[in-house]
């Protein structure tokens, strides 16, 4: 039994390590074309004494990702309508393994060499937008999906200011959407279109000025901004006067917001602290909404100034 076991092991060791699969057929040192597979490896092997049945069975293990999505990012940039092809890949991966069996020596043995396949289908989608008026800040994010084991798409509306209705259509490796829109969402401000401009202090006068950047466009021309404007003393623990609100006509040919103000225009800090201190140290928090049609009145924070001193 051990001579057995010690001879099979070498006839397999040997037809191993010459039936390892290639993409191509490989040259011995003689020059003689070297075994293309596992199954002529053994063959060569060992040919007096195996007697093998020769079989190959696939072992299907299925899609890498049997769900594969892209977003599709569009800005006025990308024009009025949209005609537009996507193709999505994916892998499907099979196990496949070339097995042997023989008798040798009277006992019945068998042996596999397995290595995985990988096969790449593509589908395509077809995303058709109807003719609608992005604004300048406007950007929409439509997500397309293809299912390779169903063989079906799927889209969905991430972000756009439209109401759309749609039809879509489903055929071999093909998926086809067509959107066409409706009215416009409520929109939420663009952040970039107010930047803090300076914050300072007039020791003369006794007043602060925050200054807000005015670079919204004209497409926000008749609505308004509220700016919101939260002095802080800075000190061992911050300590919050209150935020008020200071409202502006918007238009894009008017220049920026000052807003001025003094410390006595927001309610006293009750716990001061030390009032032997020559100076006190303040900053502003501040933010700002959009008062009109076509936008919600999201707020939007904006972040802090630096800080100044301020002689008492």
């Amino acid at each position: 039994m051990i001579k057995k076991n010690s001879l099979l092991t070498a006839v397999f060791a040997a037809a191993l390590a010459q039936g390892m699969p290639a993409a191509a057929q490989q040259l011995n040192f003689d020059g003689a074309a070297a075994p293309a597979s596992f199954t002529e490896a053994l063959k060569a092997a060992a040919p007096e004494i195996v007697k093998p049945e020769f079989k190959t069975a696939p072992d299907s293990r299925g899609w890498y990702k049997r769900k594969v999505c892209q977003v599709v990012e569009l800005n006025s940039a990308d024009g009025a309508s949209i005609n537009r092809k996507i193709s999505l890949d994916a892998a499907f991966i099979r196990n496949v393994c070339e097995t042997a069996s023989a008798m040798v020596n009277g006992q019945y043995i068998a042996a596999s060499n397995c290595h995985d396949e990988t096969d790449w289908y593509t589908a395509y989608v077809q995303l058709v937008i109807h003719a609608r008026q992005l604004r300048q800040f406007d950007k929409e994010r439509i997500e397309v999906c293809y299912d390779f084991q169903s063989q079906k798409g799927t889209f969905a509306l991430r972000q756009t200011p439209f109401e759309y209705t749609f039809r879509d259509k489903n055929n071999s490796w093909e998926y086809s959407i067509e959107l066409f829109p409706g009215a416009r969402r409520p929109q939420a401000p663009d952040a970039s279109l107010a930047e803090l401009g300076g914050f300072s202090y007039d020791d003369v006068r006794g007043e602060f000025t925050l200054t807000i950047r005015n670079r919204f466009t004209g497409e926000y021309d008749g609505r308004k901004i509220h700016i919101g404007a939260e002095l802080v003393q800075d000190k061992f623990f911050d300590s919050s006067r209150g935020t008020k609100f200071f409202e502006f006509p918007l238009d894009w040919r008017r220049q920026d917001f000052k807003i001025v103000f003094k410390e006595s225009d927001f309610p006293s800090d009750k716990d001061a602290g030390d009032f032997r201190a020559k100076a006190k140290k303040f900053f502003m928090n501040w933010g700002f909404k959009i008062k009109g049609e076509g936008f919600t009145e999201d707020y939007q924070e904006k972040g802090k100034t630096e800080t100044l001193q301020v002689l008492q």
